[in-house]
């Protein structure tokens, strides 16, 4: 699976408006299409893990 840092996330297209961040700010949602299909998908706001599809 592709690894997203912050960083690149808010320089996809539309993901700056489509994510949300956990309450304890450990966390962020969002909109992503790596394989050309929109899905939903989190990861930890350390970059300690890739994406997961929820």
């Amino acid at each position: 699976m592709a690894v997203l840092d912050l960083e690149t996330l808010l320089n996809v297209p539309l993901v700056d408006e489509l994510f949300d961040l956990s309450p304890d700010g450990k966390w962020v949602a969002f909109s992503w299409n790596p394989t050309g299909r929109w899905e939903l998908y989190s990861a930890p706001t350390d970059g300690q893990e890739p994406p997961r599809q929820i």
